[in-house]
């Protein structure tokens, strides 16, 4: 984009000065933006081709990774209840893990 900004100030100082006609400094611009565009176009192309080289590759390495097993044991252990909600507390163990879960439900009144 550097380039043609200078190429654009060069020819303006070219029309000021007699040396081009306006003409002539409209057809430069013109030319100079049908042959920019489709450089630009590409590299943008290639570009996006890359991501999507990239994007194959994660998809092949998850599609291909083996199968783990999940054992997962899952007990409530306690629920508490009132007159706008229930509350139901959940402690599961995946593959080791210990999570605990808090799951509120809330009774909506009209």
């Amino acid at each position: 984009m550097g380039i043609s900004w200078k190429t654009d100030e060069t020819g303006v100082v070219f029309a000021v000065n007699g040396q081009i006609t306006l003409g002539e400094f409209m057809a430069f611009i013109s030319y100079n933006a049908s042959l920019t565009w489709p450089v630009r176009s590409l590299g943008r192309i290639i570009s996006d081709m890359s991501k999507a080289g990239v994007s194959m590759e994660r998809v092949a390495y998850i599609l291909e990774a083996e199968e783990e097993d999940a054992a997962v044991k899952c007990e409530a252990k306690s629920t508490d209840r009132n007159e706008n909600a229930e509350n139901i507390y959940l402690v599961a163990c995946i593959n080791g893990m210990v999570l605990f879960f808090c799951l509120s439900f809330r009774k909506f009144s009209k």
